[in-house]
């Protein structure tokens, strides 16, 4: 989060018209980053190289190729060289010409956001944690000049308003630094209210949104803010990859559960991209594949979620090594889960197929989880309860009732549908019905920790749903300091932000995983 964030926070900023010392006029400029907003950051990229040409000091143009290529890195690893000479150049460029004067304010500025930038992607790309911290102090140095000097500059508030905000919010990377190398502390009230005013500027206001879709979501606990903002950005730049994948995280989140909509926003981003040869055309389809497969894998729709892997599977390219280990070992997941007896054949080829290390631990790991949990009969207890999951996900209540009650007259102490049938009362509006039997298993060692910890997560929510906010915190900070690893504690970290309230009809309703996933 911290390294996108600080990405994304230098992503647009520019010099207003009335500091700039440019040679390219500003509608060139802006020109460039709609192409960028409006989900074609090729476009963006060749618009800025062919300004770069005839304006090759331009701080203003060569930060737009930067911001252009930053994305594009992710996506095309060898991309990366020129993009972090390019890094390296305007850093100096501005700095020499800040050093000749302090009164030059369109260095001062692209200084600012330069070193935000070069820190997130030293973050980003293992470029060095030091480094990193040392061009966020800076960036935070030289953006508190330029505010000081020109605080009606809204474009300024989005790198000020990101350090701020972030540099307080997530300790667990700035507490350390900030110790060891006397970085300045920052202020989440006002981080998040320079934001926001950042929304204004016509530049890099889509930019300030996709953050505070994040920031509303992970921490403010206003996911219904995130999701409008989300929206919006969708219906301006239907073609735009980043608002498609920024929304549809969103949705899929533990803060909202709507996996159906997140299927259909990433099925968006394959469709998109289906016709694109290019590696980095290539790589976002098929990430998108992975993460809309996930995405009905929580709807229980694992028949539909195996398709779309096989379709990867099947089309896998070479150069993108990861694809096929990946899509594989989760594939081999899935077939677990329906207990398979051929579940393991896909790990196996990752073991047989591929020398790396990481992967071929992946594969080990996923076979062993596979025949334990097949000689412990969990593997077909599991497997039968899928259809009723299935049914409850759709919000089919009775005919789920029925399925579980047929199970459990058969195996009256299988916790699984102990579990499910809690579930199916909670969501069917009977949650003080299902507070006793969460408590139960919540409780009980014999049960799997990630059915305790989902167990002791909504009986936090039962509270919320009753009123008792006070004891909702407690039950969700319970399950975030003993489950740290288990899926549980980030729907609880959304619940100790938003109190959970009870879906709108005819939302289709998620039962969560209470078994770890195995595979890369």
């Amino acid at each position: 989060m911290i390294s996108r964030t600080l990405a994304i926070a230098a992503a647009l900023s520019w010099l207003p018209a009335a500091h700039a010392a440019a040679q390219t006029p500003r509608d060139q400029i802006a020109a460039g980053y709609e192409l960028l907003h409006a989900g074609d950051p090729a476009a963006a990229s060749r618009h800025f190289e062919t300004l770069q040409k005839g304006a090759p000091s331009d701080l203003a143009v060569r930060y737009g190729w930067l911001m252009t290529e930053h994305d594009r890195i992710d996506f095309d690893a060898a991309r990366m060289p020129a993009f972090e000479k390019a890094l390296d150049a305007i850093i100096d460029l501005a700095g020499a010409r800040y050093g000749r004067t302090t009164k030059d304010s369109e260095a001062l500025f692209y200084l600012a956001n330069a070193h935000l930038l070069r820190a997130a992607f030293r973050f980003d790309h293992d470029r060095g944690m030091w480094g990193a911290a040392r061009d966020g102090a800076n960036a935070k140095s030289y953006i508190d000049k330029y505010v000081k000097e020109y605080p009606g500059d809204t474009d300024a508030y989005f790198a000020l308003g990101t350090y701020n905000y972030f540099a307080e919010i997530l300790p667990t990377f700035f507490k350390v630094v900030r110790f060891l190398l006397f970085i300045p502390a920052g202020n989440r009230i006002e981080g998040l209210k320079q934001i926001e005013r950042s929304t204004k500027s016509v530049y890099f206001g889509p930019s300030a949104r996709l953050m505070l879709m994040d920031i509303y979501t992970e921490f403010e606990g206003r996911p219904d803010e995130a999701i409008k903002l989300g929206e919006e950005l969708r219906s301006k730049y239907q073609a735009s990859d980043e608002a498609a994948r920024a929304l549809a995280q969103v949705y899929g989140g533990a803060a909202v559960e709507n996996h159906v909509r997140a299927a259909e926003l990433y099925g968006v981003i394959v469709a998109r991209n289906r016709a694109d040869t290019s590696v980095e055309g290539r790589t976002r389809r098929y990430r998108a594949l992975f993460a809309q497969a996930g995405q009905l894998q929580e709807s229980w729709r694992i028949a539909d979620a195996i398709a779309l892997l096989t379709s990867g599977i099947d089309t896998a390219p070479a150069d993108l090594a990861w694809v096929l280990p990946q899509f594989l070992l989760r594939r081999s997941n899935l077939h677990a889960l329906l207990n398979d007896a051929h579940a393991g054949d896909d790990a196996r080829r990752v073991l047989n197929e591929n020398k790396d290390a990481g992967w071929r631990k992946g594969a080990t790991d996923q076979l062993a989880w596979i025949d334990q949990r097949r000689a412990s009969g969990e593997a077909a207890r599991y497997a039968a309860l899928i259809p009723a999951n299935r049914l409850v996900a759709e919000g089919r209540w009775q005919e789920a009732r029925n399925m579980y009650d047929a199970i459990r007259a058969r195996e009256p102490q299988n916790l699984n549908v102990q579990y499910r049938l809690a579930v199916l009362d909670f969501l069917s509006g009977f949650p003080d019905r299902a507070a006793v039997p969460f408590s139960q298993l919540a409780a009980n060692r014999t049960a799997s920790s990630s059915m305790r910890a989902m167990s002791l997560m909504y009986t936090g929510r039962v509270h919320d749903l009753a009123g008792r906010r006070t004891e909702a915190i407690k039950v969700y900070k319970q399950v975030v300091d003993q489950y740290e690893n288990e899926y549980a504690a980030g729907v609880a970290r959304a619940g100790l932000l938003t109190p959970y309230r009870r879906r709108q009809a005819g939302d289709e309703q998620s039962v969560p995983e209470v078994e770890p996933r195995h595979g890369h």
